[in-house]
């Protein structure tokens, strides 16, 4: 009975369509990003800069994969991104942001 129950719950999940390394979840796009992040300290405050930016949902830099997720809102995208390239470099000067 057990069985059938975990099988129901996971046929009713939504999952969010993948599209590489571009994720999209109802009204907000979730992207990744390679990044080249000095220390640890460094992508704790590259992060928590990225948050405060208007248009972003979530922000995780990993410091020890060299990674970033970007959540944002689905409108202006691109607007949001630069407006986090520009904060990035602002705050970090030595990092990059791969966005290709």
């Amino acid at each position: 009975m057990a069985g059938s129950l975990s099988a129901e719950i996971c046929r009713r999940k939504r999952f969010p369509r993948r599209n590489g390394n571009l994720q999209r979840e109802d009204s907000s796009l979730k992207k990744k990003f390679k990044i080249d992040v000095d220390c640890a300290v460094c992508a704790a405050k590259l992060e928590e800069a990225i948050r405060r930016v208007k248009g972003v949902e979530e922000c995780q830099v990993n410091f020890l994969t060299q990674k970033m997720m970007l959540r944002t809102t689905d409108e202006g995208f691109d607007e949001v991104l630069a407006e986090v390239l520009r904060t990035a470099k602002r705050v970090e000067p030595d990092a990059v942001i791969y966005t290709d």
